[in-house]
């Protein structure tokens, strides 16, 4: 790209002046490493008495916007919290509900079964047995 292509920045396109930091004002060639960039003349801060000075400790909003903006964020973060937590509790449900063992078709079976995992819950472990190689267990109830 040419320096006279559409896509060069007239800003761009245009060398920076720079001077030794001394103030002496004198103006020397570009000087890679060896210069610094010094603002010019007219663009220095603001007197006391312009519009634009302190600028940066206005509120950005009214206090009466910005308190009510904060209530209203305090709002939001607590429906926000309410409703994770509601998906907390449905995905509990869904899990629990898929890691149950349900056996409608034998009542009895069910019983002995959620006994046995109440046991589990409570530290009671199956035991192996050891004779033969079927690997079965002895389950517990809570009583042992």
């Amino acid at each position: 790209m040419d320096e006279t292509s559409p896509l060069v920045s007239p800003e761009r396109a245009q060398p920076p002046e720079y001077t030794f930091p001394s103030g002496s004002g004198a103006h020397f060639p570009q000087v890679p490493g060896g210069a610094v960039r010094v603002a010019a003349a007219g663009s220095g801060p603001s007197p006391p008495s312009s519009p634009g000075h302190d600028r940066e400790r206005q509120p950005l909003l009214d206090r009466a916007r910005g308190a009510a903006a904060q209530v209203q964020s305090h709002t939001v973060a607590a429906q926000a919290q309410a409703l994770a937590a509601q998906a907390v509790a449905a995905a509990h449900a869904v899990q629990t509900h898929r890691e149950r063992n349900d056996f409608p078709e034998d009542p009895e079976f069910e019983v002995v079964v959620r006994k046995a995992e109440v046991a589990i819950e409570c530290s009671i472990y199956p035991e192996r047995i050891y004779q033969g190689s079927s690997g079965s267990y002895f389950v517990k109830d809570s009583q042992g």
